[in-house]
């Protein structure tokens, strides 16, 4: 599935100013005021008039905020509010219409493992979207698109609806989501040379320019027989992932249940340790536990396995940001 080319970033860069106390309180607290302060920096005048050049008539243009897997991150919505105030339209919050069916935010998993990861989110009261956006063009609003994958995620599960997105605003980070031919060559180049017999077009198919990357790496990084073997097995449950989204459409999970005042906001932890912040427990149906309770036992077993070369391999793995951020411009194409 082809994801949306015309996007616009406030800048490519922003390290500095995501080490910052506005940046925390603004992804972690709440804090509109530090959010506001935050989207000033990144964002400026010239920015929207690009971004007014991709849509014919601003004014039937609709935003929406990319959903927030912790639940505290209020730059979205805040920079989807900035964007329809100056295009004089609407702005939806996403997060009411989406809900994360991932636990781990992508923070706290490295470049090169993200694409393993990938983003999930069921689309829910989807007539009311649908009613709200009529026919206006939509233009999804995120702070960082770092690799791509929640923004790709959240554009695919509103296609699957029906919903298109044309345009995608971010604050900061990496405009270009779609695998370029350079990038798609070299992606292929590596895993043959790894002896990785896999079926490329649907690798690139699943994954933003940036997760290929990652990828590449990782395949760079894996010397022993165990680690290949591992890398493979990931990219066919990848992709195996990728083609089976939207098998459960048949099931009635677009009727939310009506929220119970008296329930805490944050559910209590599940078996797995994970705390699910700003999500009810009602919501939470068995393929959910199915699936984190068949990766763990996947995990397990290839530790068990090759605990030496699987300890190896997950050390090499992990890079800092910054590192990262450097390699993958050599491997990528232009």
């Amino acid at each position: 599935m082809k994801l949306p080319d015309q996007n616009i970033v406030g800048k490519t860069k922003s390290t500095q100013i995501m080490k910052t106390d506005d940046w925390a309180a603004a992804k972690s607290k709440n804090d509109f005021k530090a959010s506001n302060r935050i989207i000033a920096l990144l964002w400026n005048n010239k920015k929207t008039e690009q971004l007014k050049k991709i849509f014919p008539d601003p004014e039937n243009v609709i935003f929406i905020s990319q959903p927030t897997t912790s639940g505290f991150n209020v730059l979205p919505n805040q920079f989807a509010e900035k964007l329809s105030s100056e295009f004089k339209t609407d702005s939806i919050l996403g997060d009411d219409h989406a809900r994360a069916r991932h636990f781990e935010m992508s923070k706290n998993i490295s470049f090169p493992k993200r694409a393993f990861h990938p983003r999930e989110y069921k689309i829910v009261e989807v007539k009311a979207l649908k009613e709200a956006i009529g026919d206006k063009e939509v233009c999804l609003v995120d702070d960082v698109m770092t690799s791509g994958g929640s923004v790709a995620s959240f554009t695919k599960a509103l296609n699957r609806e029906g919903i298109e997105i044309k345009s995608i605003a971010a604050l900061t980070g990496e405009r270009r989501l779609n695998i370029d031919d350079k990038t798609h060559d070299r992606l292929e180049q590596t895993l043959k040379a790894k002896n990785i017999n896999i079926n490329i077009q649907d690798l690139t198919n699943a994954l933003t320019r940036t997760e290929a990357g990652g990828i590449i790496m990782t395949a760079n990084s894996a010397k022993s027989e165990a680690a290949i073997e591992i890398l493979k097995t990931n990219l066919e449950n990848r992709i195996q992932y990728e083609q089976n989204q939207g098998y459960d459409q048949k099931l009635d999970l677009q009727q939310k249940p009506e929220k119970d005042p008296n329930l805490p906001v944050t559910s209590p932890k599940l078996d797995t340790n994970l705390s699910l912040p700003r999500l009810n427990t009602a919501y939470i149906n068995e393929w959910d536990h199915a699936l984190d309770k068949a990766q763990n036992l996947l995990d397990r077993e290839h530790a068990k396995e090759n605990p030496q070369e699987q300890e190896k391999h997950h050390e090499q793995l992990k890079q800092p940001e910054q590192e990262f951020e450097k390699e993958p411009q050599l491997e990528l194409g232009r």
